[in-house]
């Protein structure tokens, strides 16, 4: 195991190693050494090789019954495609905004903006909640130029809420799809696996996810023919006879890739639930000081611990304790999308009224280092250091 970078007090003297935020697990080189060997001997190194159909058909018996799997080398165009394959008039609704404008960016459309942390709050994606009426409204509004809903699991955290919403597309016969990139391993609030819900669930390969592989995408699809067509457009657009039938790219998984993601799969609810204890453990202790977590988080993945602290000042001085007690922490994602430049700069891109949830969850909310078989002394450093700020 590397050694941590040690941190210094602010006289300079060594107080502790580092806790990083992200710590990734990796397969043994050993074992990796092994899959390359049968890479090389097999002569198969992209393009639908042994390994990726084998990593496909492992996550969708993990998944669940009756799911597909595909795969693509980045996560957006996994949405890109999701989108695209129900998009026939070329514009949009509630989508994510960074997907709609690639989608768009040639045309007249943008997403309506509808977004929220989920569960960190008091105001949550519900039925009866502001939001709610929020999303009814626009299709009753605007119906002909909505072409889906994109539901985001926040956090990898499965949405309390998701058959509200899916009941919604369906009386409005729209598709939903579902961002699920932190979430591989959750599970909804019913115990069944995140990955199954809407039209399909899209998650992440990122080595910053505690099923970390290589940057990039799975979707788990219920449907066999959304299935053909997410592969057909990572190769190019090409359909089973070689033809150019839509749009479509060069998203292949390597073998390799296919591999690591295998040796992952071992042992994964194993580490999960190392990771639930952890979270245990800093709910057991920061309740009790203001610190709220979201709904349905202890049976999620758990790629970090996300909570809420009372005011703006109280995240300023938990994050300046957790740094004087050597532990990186973050404020994902603060500021909102709606926020940042880019979007501030070009507002005819998204919409930024009426997201006040939104601001005030991203301006208190502080996300605490999660690590696969966390060292209990670490786990203690933690909660002194947010006891510190509170």
């Amino acid at each position: 195991m590397a050694v941590r970078p040690w941190s210094k007090s602010s006289t300079g003297g060594v107080i502790a190693p580092l806790i990083p935020f992200i710590h990734p697990s990796f397969p043994e080189a050993a074992e990796l050494a092994e899959d390359i060997k049968d890479i090389v001997q097999a002569n198969w190194y992209t393009n639908f090789g042994p390994k990726e159909h084998e990593f496909a058909r492992a996550l969708g018996e993990y998944l669940g019954p009756n799911l597909h799997v595909s795969h693509h080398g980045e996560r957006h165009p996994g949405a890109h495609r999701s989108i695209r394959r129900h998009d026939r008039h070329r514009r949009t609704g509630p989508l994510p905004a960074d997907a709609v404008i690639h989608l768009h960016r040639r045309g007249p459309g943008r997403p309506s903006g509808l977004g929220t942390v989920r569960g960190l709050s008091t105001s949550t994606l519900t039925p009866g909640s502001r939001a709610f009426a929020s999303a009814r409204a626009v299709l009753e509004r605007s119906r002909d130029r909505v072409v889906g809903v994109l539901l985001t699991n926040a956090f990898g955290v499965g949405n309390p809420e998701v058959g509200a919403w899916e009941d919604l597309a369906a009386e409005w016969e729209l598709p939903i799809v579902l961002d699920s990139a932190a979430g591989f391993g959750s599970m909804y609030a019913e115990g069944e696996r995140v990955g199954g819900r809407g039209t399909c669930e899209i998650f992440s390969l990122h080595a910053t996810k505690p099923f970390a592989g290589r940057r990039g995408w799975r979707a788990g699809i219920s449907r066999p023919r959304l299935v053909e067509k997410a592969y057909q457009f990572q190769n190019f657009g090409l359909d089973g006879s070689r033809q150019c039938t839509q749009i479509g790219m060069n998203g292949k998984l390597p073998e390799l890739s296919a591999a690591i993601g295998l040796r992952q799969l071992v042992g994964l609810d194993r580490r999960l639930a190392s990771r639930r204890n952890v979270f245990d453990c800093y709910r057991a202790n920061l309740e009790g000081v203001g610190m709220r977590f979201q709904t349905n988080a202890r049976a999620s993945s758990l790629q970090c611990g996300s909570a809420c602290c009372r005011s703006a000042d109280h995240k300023a001085a938990v994050l300046a304790s957790l740094r004087e007690h050597a532990v990186q922490a973050r404020d994902y994602y603060n500021p909102p999308l709606h926020l940042q430049p880019y979007f501030v700069s070009n507002p005819e891109l998204s919409v930024s009224a009426g997201l006040h949830v939104t601001e005030d969850v991203c301006s208190r909310i502080v996300s605490l280092p999660i690590h696969d078989y966390m060292a209990a002394e670490d786990v203690d450093r933690i909660v002194a250091g947010v006891l510190g700020g509170s």
